[in-house]
């Protein structure tokens, strides 16, 4: 069983989940193509699973991307949903979040720096992020990435408008 903020899954015995509550931010939208499971986690309005054939998958609300699975992720063994991210247990002992996350650094209105906060974990091909929130719009950075965690980026777009710290 587990328990978002309006919602509750449970897993059955024979692989596949139920849900029940909340639906307004998609937390009972399972995805097509799930398959048997072999474990579930929930948080607030979000929920990840992870199948019998070692695939993950999340579905809900994104406002924080932490339902944005890595492409190539694999050898999980076991999920979990925390406050915005996903963390992972892998078969080689590593836990970790499979996502990053950064905080962004604004001079008179533009985006000048994205530092990494968490690395993330799964990353085969440096992800393109567009940088959201702060008032402003464009700023994009591209990842850079050693041995499958985002370790830093690179401004390609410092956008314009910003009036605060873009999430």
């Amino acid at each position: 069983m587990a328990a978002g903020f309006g919602h509750t899954l449970a897993l059955k015995r024979n692989g596949t989940v139920v849900g029940w509550g909340g639906t307004g931010r998609g937390e009972l939208s399972f995805p097509v193509g799930m398959g048997l499971l072999a474990d579930i986690d929930a948080r607030y309005l979000y929920s990840v699973a992870l199948g019998q054939d070692g695939r993950v998958f999340a579905w809900g609300d994104n406002a924080d991307g932490q339902i944005n699975v890595p492409a190539g992720l694999s050898g999980i063994l076991a999920v979990a949903a925390g406050e915005g991210h996903v963390v992972a247990l892998k078969s080689d002992g590593v836990i970790g979040p499979l996502r990053a996350t950064a905080t962004a650094r604004v001079v008179n209105g533009f985006v000048v720096e994205v530092n990494v906060t968490v690395g993330g974990r799964g990353y085969a091909v440096p992800p393109t992020v567009i940088i959201s929130g702060g008032g402003g719009t464009g700023a994009e950075a591209t990842a850079l990435v050693s041995d499958g965690v985002v370790t830093g980026f690179e401004v390609t777009n410092a956008g314009r408008g910003y009036t605060s710290q873009p999430q």
